[in-house]
């Protein structure tokens, strides 16, 4: 998922984390805490935004502590991940240089959005506190991609909601101007209502069936982040939102008998690029996102999401020992 073999990389969060390759599909993380003690808690929320950003499962299994002259001065086990990276389908949220020179029709300057992305999530969960919505979010996204395709489409759909309401607070929750009226209304007609039940007890659930109508439906906190944040994705997407209670009820996106398994995957794509994409107007990301489309083998950049070159993306770091540098200063 970084890259080719010897391809490294460096992404902040709390701490500066070195992701070193070791050859094949195996790497190690270098953390630098800064000449602090290690906080467990905040090298979680770093590998949480790692993970998201990289659109990977990973796991963590154990650190091992050097000091100063590189000799081992301690180890813990850790258990961070969980997930089983082997049997997981990539999904980088952000474009990459193969990705930006499709779209823009001519070779483009190598930026590296993922440490940029990273950064954002990182902080912002630390800035939010343990209550943080990008826990879910995150979390929802990276489990889309290693379980059973009617399993993460509901999980995605179930996330996308749940993270919307929490980030942007609708006007009002209800259809009508006023809901004791409603309710009185509901009640004075409730001998019509009960005239068309098949015995008492459907007929008190269709009471009460009528007077929760006043209800906005839950898909709506995904239109008004939408809007919010002036997201104009096609109405194919609008739609998709709205297929959330099929899933819910039924579990299926589809019948089995009538499936077609790459309409499924291009169905869950598009909640998952919705997904990222109120994440990282949430964490102020201005870099490209991947589409649910494809152009030329790669994700397509989508045409409604608006992106802007920073320097951040175009930095590049050079570690190593400062005698072999010739004392010159380390960056890293």
């Amino acid at each position: 998922m970084l890259g080719k073999k010897g391809h490294n990389l460096r992404v902040q969060g709390s701490y500066d984390l070195y992701i070193v390759s070791l050859g094949g599909d195996e790497f190690c993380i270098v953390v630098d805490t800064h000449g602090e003690p290690l906080d467990h808690g905040k090298l979680d929320r770093d590998f949480r935004a790692l993970e998201f950003s990289m659109g990977q499962p990973c796991s963590l299994n154990y650190l091992v502590a050097v000091d100063i002259d590189h000799k081992v001065a301690g180890a813990a086990g850790l258990d961070f991940g969980g997930r089983e990276p082997k049997h997981a389908q990539a999904r980088c949220p952000v474009a990459g240089s193969k990705e930006l020179h499709i779209h823009e029709g001519q070779p483009v300057e190598e930026d590296k959005w993922i440490p940029v992305l990273c950064w954002l999530v990182a902080n912002k969960i630390d800035a939010d506190g343990k209550d943080s919505p990008l826990f879910l979010a995150t979390a929802a996204y990276l489990d889309s991609l290693t379980g059973h395709i009617h399993a993460n489409y509901l999980l995605a759909q179930v996330a996308l909601e749940a993270f919307c309401s929490a980030v942007v607070e609708q006007e009002t929750g209800v259809l009508v101007r006023d809901s004791k009226a409603w309710i009185r209304f509901v009640k004075e007609r409730k001998h019509l209502i009960l005239e068309h039940a098949v015995d008492d007890e459907a007929g008190r659930k269709l009471v009460n069936k009528v007077i929760s109508s006043q209800q906005a439906p839950s898909t709506d906190r995904v239109e008004a982040a939408l809007e919010h944040w002036r997201l104009e994705v096609p109405e194919v997407a609008h739609a998709e939102v709205k297929k959330r209670s099929y899933s819910a009820h039924r579990f299926l996106m589809a019948k089995e008998s009538d499936a077609d398994w790459q309409e499924l995957a291009d169905r869950l794509a598009i909640i998952q690029t919705l997904l990222v994409a109120v994440v990282a107007k949430y964490v102020g990301y201005k870099g490209p996102i991947v589409d649910w489309k494809w152009k030329t083998g790669r994700r397509a950049i989508p045409g409604w999401w608006a992106y802007e070159p920073i320097e951040e993306a175009r930095r590049r770091f050079v570690v190593g020992d400062d005698e072999l540098l010739g004392g010159a200063p380390k960056v890293g």
